[in-house]
């Protein structure tokens, strides 16, 4: 599990510092939730717990964020997953850390012989029970540290 230290999410415009947040400060600006969804990398039903990720935006960016031209996302691992940030704007995304009824954050991923990944500090996922075409493995990064909306 991520130490206390590692739970902080950095968010840049056009690659400067705009706002260091942890997780409770995530959950003060635009309060926490429970998202039931289908997880597609084992195909199981989950509930994660976390924050909307387009109101998290708002609240740091403003409503300009919805001006983007590009999020650039960073992984621990130095990974920056290309997501079309068009996706945003027509579904529901959640930036989850937890999992509902246990400490265990982490996921098995069959395209991967049974990996155990940790998803942690945080995970972008999305509701695939409302928009089915979510229900894949794409747009999905995790143990992610920093989000950098280039306007």
């Amino acid at each position: 599990m991520a130490s206390d230290a590692k739970k902080i999410l950095s968010f840049y415009q056009n690659g400067k510092l705009v706002k260091k947040l942890n997780q409770e400060d995530l959950k003060s600006l635009v309060g926490e939730v429970q998202l039931k969804t289908i997880e597609p990398h084992d195909k199981s039903a989950v509930t994660y717990i976390g924050v909307p990720f387009n109101k998290v935006l708002s609240a740091v960016y403003g409503d300009g964020w919805t001006n983007t031209k590009k999020i650039k996302f960073t992984c621990l691992d130095g990974y920056n997953p290309p997501i079309d940030h068009n996706m945003f704007f027509k579904h529901e995304a959640f930036l989850v850390y937890a999992k509902a009824g246990t400490k265990d954050f982490t996921l098995k991923k069959d395209n991967e012989t049974g990996k155990i990944v940790e998803l942690g500090p945080y995970y972008l996922t999305w509701d695939a029970l409302k928009a089915t075409v979510l229900n894949n493995t794409n747009n999905r990064p995790y143990q992610l540290t920093a989000i950098d909306v280039q306007l």
